[in-house]
């Protein structure tokens, strides 16, 4: 990837502003984002920018250059993760386009051509690593004000050498002589944590144990607003209020043991069988331990449900989905073989293009992948072929199969050779196997073409 890549994207893709690409630079400690005239940022604008002393962020170059698309599928297929890039060409004499951040994101930097002086911080505090969201920016006084990250770590970064920056680390980076600097960011592990995926097997187990369990759909009690809420909590510094607090409780004790002289059998028999009636501080931590030990119970039965093994397996297909249909589409083979036989031994094009999900109440096989996603983020839905339920342990083996271990066709579990062949033919002729012979051959990147695309990205964004 070269200087001369950025603009020439900016010409052939008619790059829209905060889209495709961001001009901007650091003025008085603040981010300054430069407008075109129009919302297409033309090279001719660009230029003028960048001599200006702008920074140009070409948003997921791997939408437009080959080599950065390919760089990104191969990464997705380590990592198990979707992964994005970014590229920054900032001009030299110590410019700056970006204040100080941390991102949602691990980010690999690459520096492509001249150097960059970065400026690192790592959090101290837990709360602040490996954070979620990415945060707003920063000034080098601000972050020193919250005591929470150590002092910032100075490295320079010359052509060829990489910098891995995991969530949560502040940076920031400028040039530091007169030659421009164009630096590459490969990003991942966006909302790919366990945070995540407990989030989707909470919810179906929830729903799962609610439909199993009566309790869960009992009504909550009537009078749960009057001891249960941050209004009731204990507070365990103000000894002086709960102290009064106790003085009156005894007080009020020794009003209700003669509640008889002064008010009718009626009225005392209300006040004795109220439950909505304040009963006193002793009381209250009764009453508040008690539905406490009631949710642990309702909890407890939520988790045994999660840890089922059909709800476990079915969250971890939700975020299986959700991770094949954000990815950039594993390549084709350009040249394939003309005959598929009974020794023909096959492997997959990738072992994270495709997912197999069993869907037993429509007595189905459901094979998603992504060998039709665009390289524009989510720009086509995720494709999904329809088999039978006996067809499963036959495409669990071939998707399975490790590059030096191919599956041979006549070794798959199924009823006849007749049905092997078929299932080996239909998932080679949809692109989602590789005969041994093929990996002699060139491979296509993708069957869809970048400029058709301008669907808006919604890729993670890192400086």
């Amino acid at each position: 990837m070269s200087i001369e890549d950025i603009f020439r994207v900016l010409v052939e893709t008619e790059a829209r502003n905060g889209i495709d690409v961001d001009v901007c630079k650091l003025k008085n400690g603040k981010r300054q984002n430069i407008m075109p005239p129009t919302d297409r940022v033309t090279r001719a604008w660009a230029e003028k920018q960048y001599a200006a002393g702008s920074t140009i962020r070409l948003r997921c170059p791997q939408q437009h250059l080959d080599q950065i698309h390919s760089l990104c599928q191969g990464l997705e297929d380590e990592f198990g993760a979707d992964v994005s890039a970014n590229a920054y060409l900032t001009p030299g004499e110590g410019e700056q386009g970006f204040a100080p951040h941390y991102d949602d994101v691990d980010v690999f930097i690459l520096q492509l051509h001249g150097e960059k002086r970065w400026q690192v911080w790592t959090p101290r505090d837990e709360a602040l690593k490996l954070p979620r969201y990415s945060s707003d920016d920063y000034t080098c006084e601000s972050i020193d004000q919250l005591h929470k990250y150590s002092i910032p770590i100075t490295l320079h970064l010359a052509p060829g050498e990489l910098l891995y920056l995991p969530r949560g680390f502040i940076h920031q980076a400028q040039t530091i002589n007169q030659e421009s600097s164009l630096h590459l960011t490969i990003s991942t592990n966006r909302l790919n944590s366990w945070t995540d995926l407990l989030e989707t097997l909470l919810n179906n187990g929830l729903q799962a144990a609610s439909s199993s369990h009566l309790n869960l759909r009992s009504s909550l009690p009537r009078d749960m607003f009057h001891y249960m809420g941050l209004q009731h909590q204990e507070n365990q510094e103000n000894e002086q209020l709960i102290e009064q607090r106790n003085t009156v409780e005894i007080k009020n004790d020794e009003e209700d043991n003669n509640d008889d002289d002064c008010d009718s059998i009626a009225q005392v028999a209300a006040a004795a069988y109220d439950a909505e009636l304040d009963r006193g501080h002793q009381r209250q931590i009764k009453r508040r331990s008690a539905f406490r030990a009631q949710v642990r119970r309702r909890l407890h039965q939520v988790i045994d449900v999660c840890l089922d093994d059909d709800i476990l397996d079915a969250a971890a297909d939700d975020v299986a989905l959700r991770f094949l249909a954000d990815r950039q589409p594993p390549p084709r083979y350009k040249h394939r073989v003309t005959n598929i036989s009974h020794t023909t031994k096959l492997r997959p094009v990738s072992r994270r293009a495709a997912r197999l999900v069993l869907d037993d109440d429509n007595h189905q096989a459901l094979l998603y992948h992504a060998l039709d996603n665009g390289r524009t983020h989510r720009a086509s839905p995720i494709a999904c072929l329809e088999f039978q339920l006996d067809d499963a342990p036959a495409i669990e083996i071939l998707l399975s199969a490790h590059i030096a271990r191919p599956v041979a066709v006549s070794d798959l579990p199924h009823a006849s050779l007749d049905d092997k062949l078929e299932l080996a033919r239909t998932l080679y002729d949809e692109g989602l196997l590789v005969a041994v012979d093929d990996d002699q051959v060139d491979y296509i990147n993708d069957s869809n073409s970048p400029d058709d695309e301008k669907e808006e990205s919604e890729e993670s964004v890192a400086d």
